[in-house]
């Protein structure tokens, strides 16, 4: 008799009886002959549970007491625990290699349970099928495309078979190995991003075109939908263990006067604008996002910050604003842009910027160790429609008008302990990158090591996001 339990069970949880039922349906044959007492529990947020790991289990143990955990195996495919005839003696077991890589089916995100939803709706023969079943189906274009649109299925993408941004053909095809997407689902099997050998851009090879982008930043995936009481609290209490990018936003202090002039594209949840309204009262602070919800417009009231609710290139082309600014901001946005859209923003920026205009952006840098670090580099696979680095960045910058002055880097990864590599610990694809993953969160869980490690890192121009401090090009 087979017995399935779960933890912190919500009733009403479709991903949880669907994990369930296809359990039940699959173990009712594989252990038709099993005179065992088993009790099999996994957690709500399992999705894809690897039924060969239960069969591993009772082949092994079958007649005797005892309660087997795991350690390693994809998360949210490995149960919690298996108990046979009462379980009284304890073992631990190692989840050795799996059907798949480079995934994580855990649901304890919202993007991943949409993404689920997406499948099992596409595809309902894994409401039934097995392990490896489901494995092969991932490793499939139409499942690949689908987890790219984040689950949109009315979505279309275009191919790119050469660089968006110089039109070489030469390419390399890149794969991610230990880190898993936001969407989880996404294996390493598939590669979604070249490099180009020209200009060295990385981009993603199937794209939705400008007028789709804003599937990838519905309210499941970026969240900003709060009454405006709670970004003013959220606004309080900024600093880098709360805002991801904050170390990032203190590079432009020394850069500004009393009354500074700031322009922040794709302001998100107005993090950054706050910041600068905080730390300099007499700025004149303008945020600009295609989306703009009715909370965060009148917390941008209440504390005097301009907004438009647009997108960035439209508004950079049809801008009436009068005079320049002494600060544009672009942090961690033009990764998200067509390259073609992002070259005619940049473009129009020019007409409100002076000599003395500094244009600040942050981007992750694909030649960084902490960038490839965890797969960092991939984790957006989808609304990331370019990695860039050093040189394909400057080549843009210069294409489009403006020079480069300086440059700083900073890691959101490494910010903070039970995190980044806490992640990688618990989801990496191989002991050893599970490993390494746990050495760096034992140093960032020290106080006393993390914030030098942080400072010689800086000074060493070593970090995930490349931060680069630009001006116009009067050559």
């Amino acid at each position: 008799m087979v017995t399935l339990s779960c933890l912190d069970v919500d009733g009403d949880s479709i991903e949880t009886c669907f994990a369930k039922t296809r359990l039940e349906q699959l173990l009712s044959s594989l252990t038709a002959n099993c005179e065992d007492l088993v009790e099999i529990v996994f957690r709500d947020t399992d999705s894809f549970i690897d039924e060969s790991i239960i069969l591993d289990v009772l082949k092994q143990f079958s007649g005797r007491s005892i309660t087997v955990t795991f350690n390693g195996g994809i998360l949210g495919s490995v149960p919690l625990s298996i108990s046979l005839n009462g379980g009284a003696e304890a073992r631990s077991m190692y989840v050795s290699k799996q059907s798949i890589s480079g995934v994580n089916f855990s649901l304890n995100r919202s993007l991943r349970k949409a993404v689920f939803r997406s499948l099992i709706e596409a595809f309902p023969f894994l409401r039934t099928a097995t392990f490896a079943e489901v494995s092969q189906k991932l490793k499939c274009e139409d499942a690949r495309d689908l987890i790219l649109t984040y689950g949109d299925k009315d979505k279309t993408l275009i191919n790119q078979p050469v660089c968006p941004n110089c039109g070489f053909s030469g390419l390399t095809p890149l794969y991610h190995s230990e880190g898993n997407t936001i969407t989880g689902f996404l294996c390493n099997e598939h590669s979604v991003y070249s490099r180009c050998n020209e200009c060295e851009l990385v981009f993603l090879k199937r794209q939705l075109g400008s007028s789709d982008l804003h599937t990838y930043y519905r309210e499941e995936v970026y969240p900003r939908s709060d009454a405006s009481v709670m970004h003013l609290e959220r606004w309080q209490n900024l600093d880098s263990k709360t805002t991801s990018h904050y170390d990032n936003y203190t590079h432009t202090l020394p850069l500004l006067n009393s009354a500074p002039k700031v322009l922040d594209l794709g302001c998100g949840n107005g993090d950054f604008v706050a910041f600068i309204k905080h730390k300099i009262p007499g700025s004149l602070v303008t945020g600009v996002d295609w989306f703009i919800p009715q909370g965060l417009q009148d917390a941008f009231e209440q504390i005097g910050i301009e907004y438009y609710n647009a997108k960035l290139s439209e508004f950079a082309e049809q801008t009436h604003l009068s005079g320049y600014f002494d600060l544009i901001s672009l942090w961690e946005v033009i990764e998200h842009l067509n390259i073609d859209d992002l070259k005619s923003m940049l473009c129009s920026l020019k007409k409100v910027m002076s000599k003395q205009s500094v244009l600040i952006l942050s981007t992750p840098d694909f030649d960084d160790p902490f960038c490839q670090s965890l797969d960092f580099w991939n984790m957006a696979a989808g609304e990331h429609i370019s990695v860039f680095n050093f040189n394909s960045l400057s080549r843009l910058l210069a294409e489009c008008g403006f020079k480069i002055d300086k440059i700083e880097r900073e890691s959101v990864t490494t910010k903070k302990s039970n995190a980044w590599y806490q992640y990688g610990a618990e989801t990496n694809s191989s002991l050893a990158g599970k490993g390494n993953a746990q050495i760096m969160e034992v140093l960032l869980d020290n106080d006393t090591l993390r914030e030098p490690f942080k400072r010689m890192c800086r000074d060493k121009k070593l970090g995930s996001e490349l931060i680069v401090f630009a001006s116009l090009s009067f050559a």
